[in-house]
């Protein structure tokens, strides 16, 4: 196979973009439980602006995700779609991951759905065990 024109390989410089996201979305749950469990646990409340913040950056991500990921390309997705992700990821992505790869699609909206629950649950559980 030859590059393009440009010399730019372009399919894997998009499957390393599909990649770097799903590796800022697991560095950020990461991020986000260690400061949700360190303040709970010294019986702190972690503001409500950080926990929008989580959300919207969460929500972002997965819906640049989804419209670079390369499974896209069984998808005709119409040009809102995007749009749909980021306001309603909890309902459009599970039909987005269903379509593109059956039940192992449903699979991973559970690990998606785990690495935005994460920090809340951990930070609930260092509230409720560890709280001094």
């Amino acid at each position: 196979m030859s590059a393009p024109a440009g010399g730019v390989n372009t399919t894997s410089s998009m499957d390393r973009l599909h990649i770097k996201i799903i590796w800022t979305i697991v560095g950020l749950s990461l991020s986000y439980t260690v400061v949700q469990v360190l303040l709970n646990s010294n019986n702190e409340v972690v503001s409500d602006a950080s926990d929008s913040a989580w959300a919207f950056i969460f929500a972002i991500l997965i819906a640049v995700w989804s419209v670079k990921e390369p499974m896209q390309k069984k998808f005709s997705a119409s040009f809102e779609f995007s749009a749909a992700v980021y306001f309603a990821w909890p309902l459009v992505l599970p039909y987005y991951l269903y379509k593109t790869r059956g039940y192992e699609g449903l699979i991973l909206f559970l690990g998606f759905a785990a690495l935005y629950l994460t920090p809340f649950l951990s930070g609930l559980v260092a509230y409720v065990y560890f709280a001094e």
